[in-house]
Order: C-alpha cells, then structure tokens, then sequence
C-alpha cells in the first residue's frame, strides 16, 4: 500500500488537481475538465449492473439524460422506502431527483426536463437538447448538444432570445436555491 500512495503522489495527474493538458487529454474530445460546467466535467457513464432485473439488456448502451441527484430517489424505490421527513428530530431536505427506473429501461431519454448546476462559479442549465454553460464569471454559451455534443459552435449569437429565457430560468432556480447567499 506504501508503494502505490507513493506512485500517486509522485505522478502530477494524481495531483489535488490535474495540470490542465492531462484534464484535457483525460476528456477528450469534451471541452473542460470535471471542474467545469461543459461536458468535459459533467459527461458521466453510469454503469448498472443487475442481472436480476436487466435480462436481455446486457452490455446495452443507454444514452439517456440524468444527474446524481437521481440516485437517492433510485435507491428509496428500489428498497421500497420513503425519504425520512426528519433525522433524531432534525427536519430533513427535501430531494430534488427522479428515479432512474424508467430511464434505465428505455421508456424515458432524460429524468429531467430542466436542468441546473453550478460548481465553483462555473454554471450551466439544459432544456432537452439545448444547454448554456459559463466559466466562472463569462458570458452565457449556448449549444444544441444533438448536433454538437462536444461543444464547439457557440450558437448565443444566433439565438439571443433562447439564452435571454434561458438565463431567467437558471436566475429563478439560483434564488430558489439560495444560491447568491
């Protein structure tokens, strides 16, 4: 074990954080890297394996649309739980994800019509297809992923009313999530 903690701290990529070629070169061909807002940081496989459950689906490809916070939701339906409304008499959150169930056997492409994120000043909202990501204090960049899933043509130009609604909808769900606090 004292062989390997000394390989991975003596190799940069294993760094707290990677240089930005090897972050680069580990997303290829996505833009950014898992800091970041663009598919490069949030463009996740997400492997299920479930023999019980997933026969005739084995090694199957789903390319369908969720977030983490989909998990939770999963786990609770597949235990056949509820989400506890307090914890040694603390009053809990409330979750915001959908159950993958449905995603995981074709009959939806995405858990969320909406999406929002921000991590470090990085932001993005998507709306099916349709995703506008920034880097920390830049300008709003809009990309129809089902043409341009790598995020080369930035499309704000194009169609300054989609980020202007856009924008109000990330604006709304960033002051409902207390975000500016």
């Amino acid at each position: 074990m004292t062989e390997i903690l000394k390989l991975v701290n003596s190799c940069p990529v294993f760094l707290d954080h990677y240089r930005d070629a090897w972050a680069s070169a580990a997303n290829t061909p996505f833009r950014f890297w898992k800091k970041e807002s663009y598919e490069g940081g949030i463009c996740t496989p997400f492997i299920v394996h479930w023999p019980a459950r997933l026969k005739g689906m084995e090694n199957t490809v789903n390319r369908g649309v969720a977030h983490v916070i989909d998990i939770l939701p999963t786990c609770l339906e597949l235990a056949n739980a509820n989400y506890p409304s307090s914890i040694h008499g603390l009053k809990t959150s409330t979750y915001a994800g959908e159950s993958l169930i449905p995603l995981i056997y074709g009959k939806i492409n995405s858990t969320h019509d909406t999406l929002f994120w921000e991590h470090e000043g990085g932001r993005a909202i998507r709306i099916g297809n349709w995703k506008m990501a920034s880097l920390k204090d830049q300008k709003w960049e809009l990309f129809n992923l089902e043409k341009d899933k790598t995020e080369i043509n930035d499309l704000s130009s194009q169609y300054p009313d989609r980020v202007e609604d856009m924008n109000k909808l990330w604006e709304d769900w960033a002051k409902k999530v207390n975000l500016y606090k």
